[in-house]
């Protein structure tokens, strides 16, 4: 939300670019880190007991929302590869030089939380080593495999993905989508000279 809230709110053609190109990445990231606590939600709660020795308890059946969480933080962290550290990129390239040192401090320190954040997270939900106290947990074979779930957090990672894969075009696009939203002059006029036309009933 603060890259977002940053790059509309400076106004130029270089950090409006790098907020339409961050507004669907980051879109699809917090929906595929829903799905994925969601996940983890059921394989930990399947019984529907909530105790706090279920929340200390190894997760059953984790490789699979495990890869999916962290190409998800590694996403929504802004990490290279993906779309999320390109974006920042740009912006921090287009700040305007009086705005330099508290744009970049903004960025790269909630980046900084936002990783810290997700490490613990993660050490909490898949790295778990049980203490001496802690008693082992009963074996379940019968894990839910939820595979329309997992398909559909897949997907929306893919996209993500894409996104990557696809940075040229698609900030091409969103260049001049800005250079369109800050100079609407044009469109206007466009607009305006279109006679509207009727329809046949």
């Amino acid at each position: 939300a603060a890259t977002l809230f940053i790059a509309f709110a400076l106004g130029n053609a270089g950090t409006s670019l790098a907020g339409l190109y961050y507004l669907p990445h980051s879109t699809f990231t917090a929906a595929a880190l829903f799905l994925v606590a969601d996940l983890i939600r059921r394989r930990r709660f399947r019984n529907g007991e909530r105790g706090e020795r279920d929340l200390a308890a190894a997760l059953p059946g984790k490789t699979v929302p495990g890869l999916l969480f962290l190409v998800g933080a590694v996403a929504v962290a802004g990490l290279p590869p993906l779309a999320g550290f390109l974006a920042k990129a740009a912006l921090l390239s287009a700040v305007p030089a009086a705005h330099t040192g508290m744009v970049w401090a903004v960025v790269l320190g909630g980046g900084l939380l936002v990783i810290i954040g997700l490490v613990r997270s993660g050490i909490r939900l898949f790295w778990h080593v049980p203490g001496e106290d802690d008693a082992a947990p009963p074996p379940d074979p019968d894990v839910p495999a939820r595979p329309f779930e997992t398909a559909a957090t897949s997907l929306l990672l893919a996209c993500a993905v894409a996104m990557s894969v696809f940075a040229a075009p698609l900030m091409r696009q969103t260049d001049a989508i800005a250079a369109q939203l800050l100079a609407p002059q044009q469109y206007l006029h466009d607009v305006r000279g279109t006679a509207p036309q009727s329809r046949q009933p």
